[in-house]
């Protein structure tokens, strides 16, 4: 199922891909390397994937994927980074001329929407799994995860400086929001198990409680 999930669709022989692509069909020819192995790091874990193996099923030399990736490591980070950025529908939340609950409510909900999208969460799952051993790739996704966060980070300081809520770190604050919405790790454990409107319902809540907070902070300056 992995695999059909990131190998369908490329439509690429592998005869055109050997050698080195023409400057038209280089997105092409990456995106089809990092479809292969997002399908080989989620079959089979980061430690037991191989560069060998990737290279042979998507057709193309060894020192291909060094020259474009640098190493292993920087290979899984582009797949993860790449399936982190198609998740993201944050920068997509319109927030002009609209009560700010409504607005904190639907980056709530994109948040959530975008943590739990099967191919990111399987990912991110690895990302966890494989922390222990590998530290810093664990440590380079959540700084590419948070910075993702930017266009929230970026209306809640606009708040702040408003005096519309007590704002005094929004790189915090909108990790905060972000926590709250994940509801600790339940939501990365138990994904299926809830509707839209019941994620929807628990976005308001988690922004109703989140909104007071920073309310009573600034009552109490």
């Amino acid at each position: 199922m992995l695999h059909e999930l990131s190998m369908g669709g490329i439509g690429l022989s592998l005869k055109k891909l050997k050698g080195r692509p023409s400057g038209d069909e280089q997105p092409l020819h990456q995106e089809h390397v990092l479809d292969v192995s997002e399908a080989e790091f989620l079959a089979n874990g980061y430690s037991g994937t191989s560069i060998d193996a990737i290279a042979r099923k998507a057709g193309v030399s060894k020192l291909t994927i060094y020259r474009r990736f640098s190493s292993k490591e920087g290979l899984f980070l582009s797949v993860a980074l790449r399936a982190l950025t198609d998740s993201n529908h944050i920068p997509s939340v319109s927030a002009d001329d609209r009560p700010v609950e409504e607005v904190l409510t639907n980056f709530a909900t994109e948040i959530l929407n975008g943590y739990i999208a099967p191919r990111n969460l399987a990912i991110t799952r690895l990302v966890v799994g494989e922390a222990p051993q590998f530290p810093d790739i664990a440590r380079k996704y959540h700084e590419e995860a948070a910075k993702s966060l930017k266009p929230l980070v970026n209306y809640l300081r606009r708040l702040g400086l408003e005096g519309t809520l007590s704002i005094h770190d929004p790189d915090r604050a909108a990790m905060t929001l972000t926590i709250l919405c994940m509801d600790g790790i339940r939501f990365l454990i138990f994904p299926t198990q809830t509707t839209p409107e019941e994620r929807l319902a628990w976005c308001r809540e988690v922004v109703r409680v989140f909104m007071n907070g920073h309310c009573s902070l600034r009552e109490g300056e």
